[in-house]
Order: structure tokens, then C-alpha cells, then sequence
């Protein structure tokens, strides 16, 4: 899931709470600030729910123009970090404004190297990032990173 700031931490503890029955580890891409410093807080715990560790990530500029109406667009790159993380066979990524009805849990077992809904009927190159399954890759992250002018 995405943390943008630290308005957002009430959600990502409804979101631990909504997973607490699944198995898997339940991360927090949280982005540095221009100045590279984070929220102070490595993780977050309540009794009742699943335990949320938080990655620090650097922001990664939108390149395309943003305008007001669309702010919350400002931010979406931050998703090519999925690819760089080495450490993790499979990342299932949920945007902390997706609602769940379940855990996700038998996304990890897909056995694809990405997956993600279509925004559109008809139109499979235009993809809604709130939910993605990724297999890690660093080549495919170089390549990500250079193709947004890095």
C-alpha cells in the first residue's frame, strides 16, 4: 500500500485491520520528502490487527504535468518502487483508498510477473494501479526508471 503522509496512517491501521487474517507480511511505502527525511514511526501495531512495517522510498517526480484537479496523481510513480525490491518473491500492492472484502491473498499465487486491472473495457494498456501483483526485477525497474526521463 502507498502512505503519502501522515494523515494517512488512520487508514493504513483500518487496512492492517481488514488483513488481519492473512498470512502474509503487510508493508507501508512511505516516500521521503524532498529533504529525505520520513515519518519518524518504523512500524505500526495494534492488538486486534496485523502489524504494518513501513519502507522508506524515494519520491519519484512526475514528470507529466499535474494540474490541481488531479493532485492525486502527484505521487503515482512512487508504485515503480514495487519492482525494486529484491528482497520479496511476489508484491501484491493495494492503494490505501481500495476498499477490501477479503484479503488478497490468492494474488501471491499467480505465478505472473505482473497483473493489474484494466481502467478501461476493451483497452488492456491502460491499467488501474490501485491493485497490482509484481515479481520484482531490477532490470524491469532500470528500465522503468529510464523510461520516465531519469
Amino acid at each position: 500500500m502507498t502512505l503519502v503522509g501522515g494523515s494517512y496512517t488512520r487508514f493504513v491501521h483500518l487496512l492492517a485491520c481488514a488483513l488481519s487474517s492473512s498470512p502474509w507480511p503487510l508493508y507501508a511505502l512511505r516516500p521521503l520528502s524532498a529533504s529525505g527525511t520520513a515519518l519518524r514511526r518504523r512500524h505500526l501495531t495494534c492488538h486486534t490487527c496485523k502489524q504494518v512495517k513501513f519502507l522508506s522510498v524515494p519520491h519519484i517526480r512526475n514528470p507529466y504535468r499535474v494540474d490541481a484537479s488531479h493532485q492525486r496523481f502527484a505521487t503515482v510513480l512512487n508504485k515503480l518502487h514495487l519492482w525494486n525490491m529484491p528482497r520479496f518473491d511476489t508484491v501484491v500492492f493495494v492503494d490505501i483508498d481500495l476498499l477490501l472484502l477479503r484479503p488478497p491473498d490468492e494474488l501471491f499465487d499467480l505465478g505472473c510477473t505482473f497483473a493489474a486491472a484494466s481502467e478501461r473495457l476493451g483497452q488492456p494498456l491502460a491499467v488501474n494501479s490501485g491493485m497490482l501483483v509484481v515479481k520484482p526485477s531490477a532490470r524491469v525497474f532500470t528500465k522503468l526508471w529510464d523510461s520516465v526521463g531519469r
